[in-house]
């Protein structure tokens, strides 16, 4: 009785730390192996004492157009191809229930359906930034979200339908690396 137990405890303690290592590994998978597509987004700043300061990161464009006969409803998972436009920012060419075998697939939920055209939920929402420049990120953002000619874009890496955020830019630049010039100019 107490080897089974002891083997129980011991199988316990392997699953608490066989899962987090398993979605760390899952994660960094997608960031090394995974296809860079850039997505339009906005980010405006909240703040959650529980998890610290980020971004809110609404990815563009947020809706889908399915195929006829494809009946999808609300809080479905369904798959989006992602190709570069013209001017290297990712559109959404073609939806399906199931990704096919050519170009960049990412899962996304469909939130309610009217319609032809299904708006998405894209498995990202958040950038989380260091508290020390959360401040003015937030400043800067602010100035800068409406009246900027240049989009913020959100880099992200999709491998097997998983996305995973590595960075914001705009004009080709790292949002953080623009803070640290900004805070070096002041």
């Amino acid at each position: 009785m107490k080897k089974g137990l002891w083997l129980a405890f011991a199988l316990a303690v392997l699953l608490q730390w066989a899962l987090p290592l398993v979605q760390i590994w899952q994660h960094e998978r997608v960031l090394t192996h995974g296809t860079l597509v850039k997505l339009r987004c906005t980010a405006p700043d909240p703040y959650d004492p529980l998890r610290g300061r980020y971004l809110r990161v609404d990815l563009q464009p947020d809706q889908a157009h399915l195929p006829a006969g494809i009946e999808v409803r609300a809080g479905d998972a369904i798959y989006v191809r992602l190709a570069p436009g013209a001017d290297g920012v990712g559109n959404i060419e073609e939806a399906a229930l199931t990704p096919g075998s050519d170009g960049v697939w990412a899962k996304v939920t469909a939130r309610y359906i009217y319609g032809e055209s299904i708006p998405i939920e894209w498995p990202i929402d958040r950038f989380y930034i260091n508290e020390v420049i959360a401040p003015e990120a937030d400043e800067w953002m602010a100035k800068n979200l409406r009246n900027r000619e240049a989009p913020i874009l959100a880099e992200v890496r999709v491998l097997e339908g998983r996305m995973v955020l590595e960075d914001l830019s705009v004009d080709g630049k790292s949002f953080r690396e623009i803070l640290r010039e900004q805070s070096r100019r002041q």
